[in-house]
């Protein structure tokens, strides 16, 4: 089982107290003005590079990192080793030539992260991105066959569904190296979603022996959605573009996003009264859902930058914070 881990970040002595002083707010791995919303400050583990620093400790998900911009193909690559030994010490047989799709995806990205030309960075991201986006359709389905076969109090399916989130979110970083991004930001809408019916299921499995209630919840997530403004009119409006297209995508997906975790509440609280324990694999997806949360309001802050992800990156790594931030 993968637990939380209390990880020291460093901040500036100014920006620990603006959060002190209620100024400022952290929201997954990024620290923003409450009033404007503007980022002022990404976290680094363990940085220690500024003088006048103060201590601050978060719990990282076993999900990924605290940044978009610090989540490099690096340590997504180191990460794929770990989870595939995992699950091969769990017991799981997998495939080797369809494994080595998603390796070989992870191993092209972390190449073309490295290298100066971003006209080649561009060329060898993109077939990247095509291997991971096949290799994660199969984590997936390995994840959604595993799953069957979890016990009430048992998940063994969960490190699969790490490597689901480790590949899409592989998917989501190639996408903000291409400028695409709208698409990054409706993925992470998508990704976001996926872990929240995830967690349903987590509850539903633990919860299978009584079906009169969560029944009625599964029934409600189905139909709710139809009462979504918007959503309807999305269906026969004429798009000008595809952007707009891609912008009404993410509007809805966040609509029904604040649904599901809406529903997802109900059923914890429906779980709590029947004092049955909340697995420690909801409660991580949860956790991580701040994460989420931090990656889109990252994307929409580099939308507004002249520059390539890959020179936002360097300069968060360097200083932790962009300019004009």
């Amino acid at each position: 089982m993968c637990k939380n881990i209390e990880v020291s970040f460093y901040v500036p002595e100014e920006i620990a107290q603006g959060l002190e002083k209620n100024f400022y707010e952290i929201t997954g791995g990024i620290i923003r003005n409450k009033h404007t919303g503007e980022i002022v400050y990404w976290l680094r583990e363990g940085d220690q590079s500024v003088k006048n620093v103060e201590k601050i400790m978060i719990k990282l998900t076993s999900l990924g990192k605290a940044t978009l911009a610090l989540a490099d193909f690096i340590y997504m690559n180191e990460n794929f080793k770990d989870i595939k030994k995992k699950l091969v010490d769990n017991g799981l047989i997998l495939d080797s030539e369809n494994m080595s799709k998603i390796e070989s995806g992870f191993l092209l990205s972390k190449e073309a992260e490295l290298t100066e030309d971003y006209e080649s960075l561009r060329v060898q991201m993109i077939r990247a991105m095509s291997l991971l986006e096949e290799g994660s359709n199969i984590c997936r389905n390995i994840y959604e066959q595993q799953r069957k076969n979890d016990k009430q109090n048992k998940f063994t399916s969960y490190d699969s569904l790490r490597m689901v989130v480790l590949s899409q979110m592989g998917i989501i970083r190639s996408y903000a190296h291409l400028g695409e991004y709208n698409i990054a930001a409706l993925r992470i809408q998508k990704l976001r979603k996926y872990l929240l019916d995830c967690a349903l299921w987590y509850c539903n499995r633990c919860c299978h022996w009584d079906t009169e209630w969560n029944n009625w919840i599964y029934i409600w997530i189905y139909i709710a959605p139809l009462y979504i403004p918007g959503k309807i009119m999305y269906k026969f409006k004429n798009y000008t573009t595809v952007e707009w297209k891609i912008f009404e995508e993410i509007t809805r997906s966040r609509k029904e996003n604040i649904l599901i975790k809406s529903t997802l509440g109900l059923y914890i609280n429906k779980m709590q009264e029947l004092n049955v324990d909340i697995p420690y694999e909801v409660q991580e997806l949860i956790d991580h859902l701040n994460y989420i949360d931090g990656y889109s309001l990252e994307i929409e802050a580099y939308k507004q930058k002249p520059v390539i992800f890959k020179k936002i990156c360097e300069e968060i790594s360097n200083k932790g914070t962009m300019d004009g931030t």
